[in-house]
């Protein structure tokens, strides 16, 4: 699609669309990939329709624990 990594890009949530709604036709289930730790997001795919999620990816769960806990010390120490 020429946008990697853009998933708000307006033609990659096209095609999202599209492979939703044809699952949808044929009776499969609609999948997704969240890649962020968040589980709004993961909240808002379920309500768009979507009944398999694929949630992170080690090293996005690793990175965003690291930084929650940095967060938290350098707010103490400061």
């Amino acid at each position: 699609m020429g946008v990697p990594g853009q998933f708000d890009h307006p033609s990659v949530k096209g095609a999202l669309g599209k492979i939703q709604s044809v699952g949808i036709d044929f009776g499969k289930a609609a999948g997704i990939h969240v890649i962020e730790p968040d589980v709004e997001e993961v909240r808002q795919r379920v309500g768009e329709g979507y009944s398999f999620v694929a949630y992170s990816l080690d090293i996005r769960m690793l990175d965003s624990a690291c930084r929650f806990g940095l967060d938290a010390i350098l707010r103490e120490v400061r």
